[in-house]
């Protein structure tokens, strides 16, 4: 039975019989798991929806139903507009990253001089940073998945107000 023709993933048992010229009969079962899919990442800190400058911890889980998630082979590539490559060599390591979680930290005001280079502008000052997850679990299996981070890039500008005196 070809692996293919199984739709589903997850696990499964084959069994085997079998007689021999003396007609006894010999029983063997093999368990196995169907994994193609990648480890799925998700962002949990900073919030997608939040307006985000300076150095943020950005921080998520992660989950495989398979294989298992290689630790190693969780990384990140963040501000680049076009979706990097499996294979690129801008991937870099996270800072922290086990079984089911990762974490870095980045300086999100790099992207203050030019933020349009390194995401969509939203409105006023802010613009979604993009950020790709590489994931690969025990196997080799690979994915790349988006999540995005609301930048304001003149978020930690202060704001004068003029109090006294008053216009009339």
């Amino acid at each position: 039975v070809p692996i293919t023709s199984l739709s589903d993933e997850g696990r499964y048992v084959v069994h085997f019989w079998a007689k021999n010229d003396a007609n006894k009969e010999a029983r063997e079962k093999k368990e196995f798991v169907k994994d193609t899919k990648a480890p799925v990442p998700e962002m949990t800190f900073p919030s997608e929806n939040e307006a985000q400058m300076g150095t943020v911890r950005i921080m998520g889980t992660i989950s495989d139903n398979g294989a298992g998630v290689k630790v190693d082979g969780t990384k990140y590539i963040i501000g680049v507009i076009t979706r990097p490559e499996l294979n690129s060599p801008d991937w870099k390591p996270m800072d922290k990253s086990t079984l089911v979680s990762w974490e870095f930290m980045y300086n999100l005001d790099d992207f203050s001089s030019s933020p349009s280079s390194h995401g969509v502008h939203i409105s006023g000052s802010e613009y979604k940073i993009p950020v790709y997850i590489l994931t690969e679990d025990k196997i080799g299996n690979k994915g790349i998945t988006k999540k995005e981070i609301k930048f304001d890039k003149d978020g930690s500008k202060p704001i004068m107000s003029i109090q006294s005196p008053q216009q009339n």
